[in-house]
């Protein structure tokens, strides 16, 4: 796959520097692939997604194109026929505990964390809800 993107990429930026009659690179930095080999890679790679358009939103569940709003169950998930994120919470709450009624809750939770060695103790305190702006 990091081949065939790379391909993709090297043939556009060559017809868009042909094209505009410009060199060097288009994008800002490589495509960079890194395997999940563990669930704690798997919450931090869902973290670190959901997180991503930060810099381009003020509140990240505005942000149209994320399933931010499924996971915090802030949007009815019956709505979107293509998402379906029952694995997610199965092995969440297998992994750290808890229920189905509180994945949520516990996810955002685990969110608003830095690292998931942070997760067990953030059922302990209060999270926090810097980034958001509309009431859990």
């Amino acid at each position: 796959m990091a081949k065939f993107l790379h391909s993709v990429n090297i043939r556009y930026a060559r017809y868009f520097n042909t094209k505009y009659k410009r060199v060097g690179p288009i994008f800002q930095s490589a495509y960079m692939a890194r395997p999940i080999n563990n669930v704690m890679d798997f919450f931090n790679c869902t973290r670190y997604i959901h997180r991503n358009p930060k810099a381009c939103v003020k509140n990240l569940l505005n942000y149209p194109y994320s399933s931010l709003e499924y996971y915090l169950q802030t949007h009815d998930s019956t709505l979107s026929p293509w998402l379906n994120i029952e694995n997610v919470k199965e092995l969440y709450i297998g992994t750290f505990g808890g229920s189905a009624a509180l994945f949520s809750q516990r996810y955002k939770q685990f969110f608003d964390t830095e690292d998931l060695e942070n997760q067990k103790r953030a059922g302990e305190g209060s999270c926090n809800v810097e980034i958001y702006s509309k009431e859990m």
